[in-house]
């Protein structure tokens, strides 16, 4: 398995895995997260990629506190877990 960091090249995959998941909702769609600035979180969204098929995605931002940089749940969403 690999997991890659969100890039636009993905977004159509990304937007269509969601679609068709388990648990996707608006909140795991790239169209609502880019709803915001771009330049108000630090996107850090993951793709878990097995046989070059996207099997479930993270939605996610780099967040910086007391000089360490975390992963966190996406503050551009109202909460956030994995989409399978």
């Amino acid at each position: 398995m690999d997991v890659v960091r969100f890039e636009k090249k993905y977004n159509d995959e990304w937007e269509d895995f969601v679609a068709s998941s388990c648990n996707g909702t608006i909140f795991h769609t790239r169209k609502f997260l880019s709803y915001h600035s771009p330049n108000k979180f630090k996107d850090s969204s993951l793709l878990f990629i097995e046989d070059k098929k996207i099997i479930s995605v993270l939605t996610a931002a780099e967040v910086k506190r007391d000089g360490l940089v975390t992963l966190n749940s996406h503050q551009g969403a109202s909460y956030g877990r994995i989409c399978l």
